[in-house]
C-alpha cells in the first residue's frame, strides 16, 4: 500500500465477509435520533417546530 489512500487505511480492521452492522442493518444509515427521521425539533425559546441540523434531506444520518 504505498498510494496515499492506502497509507491513510492502514490498519483500518477489514470487515469479514457476511458481517452485518447491529445498528442499521447494513443499509448505512440510520433515522437521525435527534428528530426521529422526522427532520422536524421543537424550539422551546422560539415555541416553534425548526428543521434539525443534524440530519439530511431524508432524516437520515
Amino acid at each position: 500500500m504505498s498510494s496515499t489512500l492506502g497509507k491513510l487505511i492502514k490498519g483500518i480492521p477489514i470487515r469479514l465477509p457476511g458481517y452485518v452492522c447491529e445498528g442499521c442493518g447494513d443499509v448505512r444509515l440510520v433515522p437521525c435520533s435527534n428528530c426521529n427521521g422526522s427532520r422536524k425539533v421543537y424550539n422551546e425559546d422560539e415555541d416553534q417546530l425548526k428543521r434539525c441540523l443534524e440530519c439530511n434531506e431524508n432524516g437520515l444520518v
